[in-house]
């Protein structure tokens, strides 16, 4: 598959096409949803967006 380009992607779905935003976002609200359940300290909000921005301050944080 070649999409704008680009192809061989490193994550595909179960339907071999590519992973998309949407699909980590659900999955995200999947995990927390049932981590919620479980547990009495809940979980909040997570987004591959929140993600992103707590790798790069972490890694700012380091050097």
């Amino acid at each position: 598959m070649v999409i704008d380009g680009c192809r061989n992607f490193l994550f595909l779905n179960q339907k071999g096409m590519p992973m998309t935003a949407c699909y980590y976002t659900s999955t995200l609200r999947n995990i927390v949803k049932k981590y919620n359940k479980y547990h009495d300290e809940s979980l909040p909000k997570i987004t591959p967006h929140i993600l992103r921005h707590t790798f790069c301050t972490r890694l700012a944080q380091k050097t």
